[in-house]
């Protein structure tokens, strides 16, 4: 959560007046054939960044003997409002956010017909938005999601529990808040015996600007293009969250970029089984960010590429 170096960065940095011209932090990467329909590698550099609310769901009865069981137990009405949950997803935000613009840039990438849809977003958005939602990668572009991540009810097996409880976790879309998922949340399980709890929550970011004259975009851009050889590069919402959120009141050009090549099959390795990077790669990645510090430190950045290290 960046509690004890980011936030005291931040605070350090705000005392002392200072603004800041751009942030790069950790965030999207290079996707490889991973949306589909898009059969050319591209770069997303995140422009905003999902909020999230870690929910604890609490229901409490009188506990008792298994062989005279109450019609309904803690853990079949806590079962039921997490399954409504997960059955029940929030509503679709496409063309509320970064992912209308991420999806229009990538236009010059498809086929024919794709392309004149993704550049027609104003006559297509309910079939785009329709399509994006049955894929889990893209699904998480465009709207707030939901994970139920813990559960525990019960200590015997022959006793009714007096309690149980579970974790869901929301990552919000930017143009929902939190207090909207929880009154969704609230809505769908329709049931006054589940206690609702916050445990942690961080509100979505606002949408840096990623435009021609726009100095911090622009500069990752052609960092990026240098490296990866002209590489198409689109602006769009990061899923997950970084340490930005100690440094909004810095600038109000934050971007997230993380220069990794990702395929299909590579997007389940993060925070998984055999998460790795290539050597060539990581080759890729030092020689990205020198090129950002090198670019961030002249007033106009002339784009050229060149072999790989």
């Amino acid at each position: 959560m960046g509690t004890q170096g980011a936030r005291e960065i931040g605070k350090l940095l705000i005392s002392r007046g200072v603004k800041l011209q751009y942030i790069l932090d950790e965030g999207m990467t290079i996707f490889d054939h991973c949306i589909p329909g898009v059969d050319e590698a591209f770069a997303v550099v995140g422009t905003s960044e999902k909020g999230f609310v870690s929910l604890n769901l609490t229901v409490r009865l009188p506990p008792g003997h298994s062989s005279l069981p109450p019609k309904e137990t803690a853990v079949g009405i806590l079962a039921t409002a997490v399954a409504a949950i997960e059955h029940t997803p929030h509503i679709n935000m496409f063309g509320r956010g970064p992912e209308v613009e991420m999806f229009s840039s990538l236009s010059p990438l498809v086929n024919f017909p794709v392309r004149v849809v993704l550049s027609n977003l104003w006559i297509f958005s309910p079939i785009v938005s329709r399509l994006l939602s049955h894929d889990r990668a893209t699904n998480a572009l465009i709207r707030t999601t939901t994970a139920v991540t813990m559960f525990q009810g019960g200590v015997k097996s022959n006793v009714v529990p007096s309690s149980a409880w579970a974790v869901v976790n929301h990552r919000i879309h930017p143009a929902q808040s939190i207090q909207e998922v929880i009154d969704y949340d609230t809505m769908i399980i329709n049931d006054p015996r589940v206690e609702t709890q916050v445990m942690a929550s961080s509100t979505p970011h606002p949408v840096s600007p990623a435009s021609d004259d726009t100095f911090g975009y622009q500069t990752i851009r052609k960092s990026i293009q240098q490296v990866f050889h002209e590489l198409t590069v689109v602006p769009g919402v990061l899923v997950a969250n970084t340490d930005t959120k100690w440094y909004l009141n810095l600038t109000e050009q934050i971007y997230r970029f993380t220069p990794v090549w990702n395929r299909r099959e590579d997007i389940p390795r993060y925070h998984g089984n055999n998460e790795r990077i290539g050597i060539k790669n990581y080759e890729q990645t030092i020689n990205f960010y020198y090129h950002v510090m090198t670019n961030s430190n002249i007033e106009r950045v002339e784009v050229h590429s060149h072999q790989e290290l």
